[in-house]
């Protein structure tokens, strides 16, 4: 991908992300709440060295039209398996996606037991949609 057709991609997905990100976090906060955007199989078909530069681009994207907290790495290693954990961008191993769909189908699991178990006290239960979406960035 040329780097113009990737920034206006990474544009148009994180303007995305920041909505969603906006309707939940008052704006008095969010320059102390971290923003935490993860890549997963789809990065992971890109190498160490694409990976780094798209990751950059959203850096500097969040940056610019955001005040969330991040944290960016300054690591120059080439081996993926080197990036830190606590990295604002990064992109998950295939375990740690895993890990992450098993708990998302967990707090499902959860939430629609709760709903039919409380179906009669409807009007004190707010419905959340929580749903899961990937966006190609590449």
């Amino acid at each position: 991908s040329s780097s113009s057709s990737s920034s206006s991609s990474i544009g148009q997905v994180l303007d995305a992300v920041l909505n969603v990100a906006n309707k939940h976090v008052p704006y008095s906060l969010r320059s102390q709440t971290p923003l935490q955007i993860l890549g997963t199989a789809g990065m992971r078909k890109h190498s160490v060295t694409h990976q780094k530069n798209l990751w950059t681009l959203c850096a500097a994207y969040v940056k610019e039209h955001s005040n969330y907290l991040s944290s960016s790495s300054s690591s120059s290693s080439s081996s993926s398996s080197n990036l830190r954990r606590h990295e604002s961008y990064r992109t998950l191993s295939g375990i740690e996606e895993g890990q992450f769909a098993w708990m998302t189908v967990r707090s499902m699991m959860t939430h629609h037991h709760h709903h039919h178990y409380h179906r009669h006290r409807r009007s004190q239960i707010t419905n959340d949609d929580h749903s899961s979406s990937s966006s190609s960035i590449s």
